[in-house]
């Protein structure tokens, strides 16, 4: 999910929804369920997506799509910008996003929070 505003996020969401993130980083949750969880979980990541472009979006039926989208990952705390692309799951209930599934580069992920001196040890 780009940046979104997070009040804005939770009207776009149902409350019982979960966001699942099967390539998470060890020590950050892979899935995350209630829309106030999902929010404070975004508001606290390390990192921001700029730059979204959607490459490709299908629709299996009504309520689910699926999604391939490039961004720009820009990580907070060592300033670094790379290159990320996204594979996402969406499936809508009652025309909110009730379930959120992201696939995204973990080695990406990583370069992106390592600074220079942590780098020489991967």
């Amino acid at each position: 999910m780009g940046e979104a505003n997070h009040q804005e996020l939770l009207t776009l969401i149902t409350p019982d929804a979960s966001f699942e993130f099967p390539y998470q980083l060890p020590g950050i949750p892979k899935v995350i369920r209630g829309s106030k969880d999902i929010s404070h979980f975004l508001e606290k990541r390390r990192f921001k997506y700029h730059n979204i472009s959607p490459l490709f979006i299908t629709a299996i039926d009504p309520h689910k799509i699926f999604a391939e989208i490039a961004v720009q990952e820009f990580h907070l705390s060592t300033q670094k910008t790379l290159p990320q692309h996204l594979f996402c799951e969406v499936e809508f209930k009652e025309n909110m996003i009730y379930y959120y599934k992201e696939f995204f580069n973990p080695v990406i992920r990583l370069e992106g929070l390592l600074n220079h001196d942590q780098e020489n040890f991967i």
